[in-house]
């Protein structure tokens, strides 16, 4: 799997981000079925999102460790705190 990330990053990158988006939805439907009222959809799917929300995070920092290692990682998370705004705006 880890030569596979290194030799196709962008088709690694997809295929992850979509089987852990998707395994929220699909787990829940695996053990409480699909819901047929809007009151158990309403309390059900908001967590069942939650890997959808933060599955292209995940699978992004996972291959930047995957790809560039540490020093990676440290790069992104400085880009991360440089504001190119004042604080003032």
């Amino acid at each position: 799997m880890k030569t596979l990330n290194r030799q196709n990053p962008l088709l690694s990158y997809f295929l992850l981000t979509f089987i852990i988006s998707w395994s929220g939805i699909f787990i829940m439907s695996l053990f409480m079925g699909m819901p047929t009222t809007s009151t158990l959809f309403n309390s059900i799917v908001p967590i069942a999102l939650i890997p959808t929300l933060l599955g292209p995070a995940i699978v992004g920092l996972y291959l930047t460790s995957l790809l560039y290692g540490k020093d990676g990682l440290n790069r992104l998370k400085s880009r991360f705190q440089q504001w190119r705004i004042n604080i003032v705006w």
